[in-house]
């Protein structure tokens, strides 16, 4: 995965959480957590996020916005100070899918999502 490849785009949760009325759209630093209800979308969390090629065993600020490609995707949440990481298990442009498994380092409250299907948002 490439950044310029999630840079400018917005993802709605299709599938593997409770709740599917999300978007997710990214910048080339952050990650914009989107509730939406009808036509209204409101902004819930913004989260800092860099690519890497490597399992993360911890948050590195200095990759964000400086790391180009990877196979994980990694986000701090300031909120719990805790960082979460995803595996892009699939990405499909041309079909508009993408599927995460998002993982951490340490047990979250709450639990985890096994999988997190997407839609691209045209």
């Amino acid at each position: 995965m490439y950044l310029s490849q999630l840079k400018n785009t917005s993802w709605k949760v299709t599938g593997g959480l409770d709740d599917t009325n999300m978007i997710y759209s990214f910048s080339d630093k952050e990650i914009y957590w989107y509730s939406i209800s009808g036509s209204n979308k409101t902004l819930e969390y913004t989260y800092l996020y860099y690519l890497t090629d490597n399992v993360p065993q911890s948050y590195d600020s200095t990759l964000v916005g400086k790391s180009s490609s990877g196979c994980y995707i990694v986000k701090y949440n300031p909120q719990m100070d805790e960082f979460i990481y995803y595996i892009i298990k699939s990405y499909d442009i041309t079909k508009g899918t993408m599927t995460l498994l998002p993982r951490s380092t340490e047990p979250l409250i709450g639990g985890m999502a096994s999988e997190i299907r997407f839609k691209l948002v045209e």
